[in-house]
């Protein structure tokens, strides 16, 4: 087993030690050590959970309690402590198991250790043969060797109050009590892991993260805050000295817990967070590029291998010279150092903010994501495609590494060029395939590439894929672009789209067009800065005008002037998010068609089980993220039913059912799932265990059904399943339908018709008769309603019919006994 001993003396917290990437292990703690590593769990943050008995089993026997080996464990918000102090000899005594240890023993008895967040690879619970299970956990060094600790519970958590609605206290005992307490520690270490990766860029330094910014339909992305994260204040024109060989210009935003900068043009795609634990800022006269303001960055870029050994970042002050410069770059540094002393002085890692309110967040999140994509479902429903563009169907783009289609269920990449700003070529693949290239070249041009970089998904963030799309980074999108990304998202034939969409090439005739005019006229008049009646030219403007580059031609499509109603020849953001016929709701509409036409039509009444269930739902998210909001449940229901029940009692029944399902639903206990399994042995690896360094990126399809999702009216696909609520409004429409059916044919059925299938009609008509039969029949009925078994109570009214003229054809059961 490895391990890194602590020396004589425990430094503070410092940049280039960070306890969460790091694993300290003292084999032998001493007693006049003890007070040193208690102060240690000082500098995690806030204490998540304790155990105040845990024994370490690694090379002891399970089965025997060992004093030596028996201490405190603390769950923090950066690291798993776990200290043992040495056994005292009254503590020796009371095991009888154990004889009175040495004095060797007694001074080298202790053990501690912490095991920093990032460095955890797996978690998991391991049981024995002979009984008994316990904890396991896997951690690694950065470059060393595995180290695994293996913990056996032996009291209940003690449960801070803060944390009594995530972690449940138990207080059970014996065999049940001990399996739950290890599920405790085990659950409760998964949900520190998964709260650890989210608040990563409370902790992490970030190069070039799409994530960091986030878009609010297709405007400007803005930055994505942490909880309690506030910006104090945003530099505008600065410069970032990068490998780049462009002038990268952007904006510096400071706030209470790091430093950000992100690129004016591509936010997305550039842009760097450094929290202010990892960082020391000053200034520094370069001779390359003057005065600047430099982060010396001594920790790793997990994000980025090309920087795991840390770097400096270099800003400058874009347009400013001299003493202004230096004005404003000291600013700049006080104003850094100031935020950063307050963190220091009460650090928040944000792990403990989003255990405390998970639950919070994530539907935050949601409710984002599904508002402005029901949004943009109600867009695409005013404009379907038109008939002209039916016949687009034919060879589709395909990744060249699998040669499979590029618009399946795969995720989609691109590669990012080496020394500018915007893609190396204009390839896409599929992400894993991408992913697995042995070398930074491009397998169909060898364009030579830094990053292979995700695509975003226009169904969820329309904005960031507009960005990605615009390959030269000029903020609008040209005929090529547009071409490479229809054929990208929609099986289409390019070759068919660019004929659709390009003018033909018919030669141009006397009458010119006034289009083409004008396009000569503003050529003509950009260059030489004035126009010049005709006649009057001069040789030297001739020559001039002559040197003037065409303009492209701007196609004339009526598809493109329902895309580009500027005429510009570009689209821009504005028209690509145009409700009336623009880029984005084309083809979200066509990719609605796709995903509904590949599958058959299910049938909400028809749909008896869970499986059945979960098809319709499915059929009903077009978008693919695993959640439905009530406006979009509402009009899936009014579609179905359209003609049996009316719209607005649609609405009614779903608004009813909804606030029942979510007020019965929050009454009860919800506890997120783990991802922790239960072994029967001891495993050699445990699946789906949290990995190191890596941000949860779970399936928005898997959320567990949570009433909180139904009180801010979306609706997951655990809560539509096993929360009940489909199966609830299935028997509701029903009994609706058929409740408006039956009043329906007794609306439409005469009088006449009533009464001869009416019971009490025939009785009466019966009781009328003259002749024996109707008599005797009357009788019969009478006296039989009238008796009862025996043993069974006086009825509580008294039955009484009248004479019928129906036949009996069999005999009754109370009268034949």
């Amino acid at each position: 087993m490895g391990c890194c001993c602590f020396r004589s003396s425990l430094p503070p917290l410092q940049p280039e030690q960070p306890l969460d990437h790091r694993v300290y292990a003292e084999n032998y703690t001493r007693q006049d050590r003890s007070t040193l590593w208690e102060n240690l769990v000082k500098e995690g943050g806030s204490e998540i959970i304790r155990f105040n008995r845990v024994e370490d089993i690694r090379t002891y026997d399970p089965g025997t309690p060992d004093p030596s080996q028996i201490g405190v464990l603390i769950l923090t918000e950066l690291f798993l402590w776990w200290h043992s102090t040495p056994p005292t000899s009254s503590t020796s005594d009371a095991v009888s198991t154990h004889t009175k240890p040495s004095k060797r023993s007694r001074i080298r008895g202790g053990s501690s250790f912490v095991i920093g967040y990032d460095m955890i690879e797996e978690v998991g619970i391991v049981c024995f043969d002979a009984g008994g299970c316990a904890v396991r956990v896997l951690a690694r060094e950065v470059y060393g060797e595995p180290i695994e600790v293996i913990f056996r519970v032996l009291e209940p958590a003690e449960t801070l109050p803060a944390f009594t609605t995530t972690i449940p206290e138990e207080e059970e005992g014996g065999a049940e009590g001990s399996e739950a307490w290890h599920q405790t520690l085990a659950g409760a270490l998964d949900r520190v892991l998964k709260a650890y990766n989210w608040a990563h860029y409370f902790l992490h330094c970030g190069l070039r993260q799409h994530d960091l910014f986030e878009h609010r339909g297709v405007d400007r992305p803005q930055l994505s805050l942490l909880p309690n994260e506030e910006v104090t204040q945003t530099f505008n024109e600065i410069l970032n000295f990068g490998a780049s060989q462009e002038d990268l210009v952007g904006s510096l935003i400071i706030t209470n817990c790091r430093v950000v900068w992100a690129l004016d043009r591509d936010r997305t795609t550039y842009n760097v967070s450094v929290p202010h634990r990892a960082h020391v800022p000053s200034l520094t006269d370069t001779q390359t590029f003057g005065l600047c303001l430099v982060l010396h960055i001594p920790q790793p870029f997990l994000c980025n291998p090309d920087h795991f050994g840390g770097m400096r970042l270099g800003f400058g002050a874009a347009g400013l010279k001299g003493p202004e410069r230096k004005d404003r770059l000291e600013s700049i540094l006080a104003h850094i150092k100031e935020q950063q002393g307050k963190f220091m002085a009460q650090p928040k890692y944000g792990v403990a903010d989003y255990m405390r309110n998970h639950r919070q967040y994530q539907v935050e999140s949601n409710v984002r994501l599904l508002h402005a994509l029901s949004h943009l479902d109600i867009l695409s429903e005013k404009t379907r495609p038109d008939m002209q563009e039916a016949n687009l169907e034919g060879e589709v783009s395909e990744c060249v590494i699998c040669l499979e289609q590029v618009c399946s269920e795969s995720r989609l990449a691109y590669l990012l060029a080496a020394g500018k700003l915007g893609w190396a070529c204009r390839h896409i693949f599929h992400l894993e395939c991408a992913q697995q290239l042995a070398t930074r070249k491009c397998p169909v041009c060898r364009s030579g590439f830094s990053e292979v970089r995700e695509m975003p998904d226009i169904r969820h963030s329309p904005g960031a894929w507009f960005d990605a799309m615009d390959v030269d980074r000029t903020g609008d999108l040209d005929l090529d672009e547009v071409l490479g990304a229809l054929s990208v998202v929609l099986p289409i034939d390019r070759d068919k789209l660019e004929a659709l969409l390009k003018p033909d090439e018919a030669p141009a005739g006397p009458a010119e067009t006034s289009e083409s005019v004008l396009n000569q006229t503003v050529a003509t008049e950009g260059d030489n800065g004035a126009l010049v009646a005709e006649g009057g030219k001069s040789k030297d403007e001739t020559e001039g005008a002559l040197k003037v580059p065409p303009l492209p031609v701007m196609p004339s499509s009526a598809l493109w002037r329902q895309w580009d109603k500027a005429g510009t020849g570009r689209i821009t953001r504005q028209a690509f998010e145009d409700p009336e016929g623009g880029l984005l709701v084309w083809i979200l509409a066509r990719l609605k068609l796709f995903h509904r036409g590949q599958r058959p039509h299910p049938c909400l009444a028809a749909a008896a089980s869970l499986e059945t269930l979960g098809k319709w739902f499915d059929f009903w998210d077009w978008s693919q993220v695993g959640f439905l909001t009530r406006g979009q449940v509402t009009r899936a229901i009014a579609r179905e039913f359209e003609g049996r029940l009316p719209d607005l009692k649609c609405l009614d029944l779903v608004k009813e059912i909804w606030d029942k399902s979510t007020e019965e639903a929050l009454a009860k206990p919800v506890t997120p799932r783990s991802r922790v399994a239960t072994p029967t042995h001891v495993p050699d690896e445990e699946p789906e265990s949290p990995k190191s360094g890596q941000k949860s990126k779970e399936h928005l399809a898997k959320a567990y059904a949570d009433p909180w999702n139904l009180r801010e009216g979306i609706c997951s696909r655990g809560d539509f399943l096993e929360g009940g609520l489909g199966f609830t409004l299935r028997l509701k429409l029903l009994e609706a339908t058929a409740e408006r059916s039956a009043a329906g044919r007794h609306r439409k059925t005469s009088k006449e018709m009533r009464n001869m299938f009416s019971f009490e009609e025939a009785l009466v008509v019966a009781a009328g008769s003259t002749g024996s039969t109707g008599t005797r029949l009357f009788q019969t009925l009478t006296e039989c309603a009238s008796k009862k078994r025996m043993g069974d109570p006086e009825p509580l009214v008294n039955v009484r019919l009248s004479q019928s003229a129906l036949s009996v054809d069999t005999s009754c059961g109370i009268c034949a006994a």
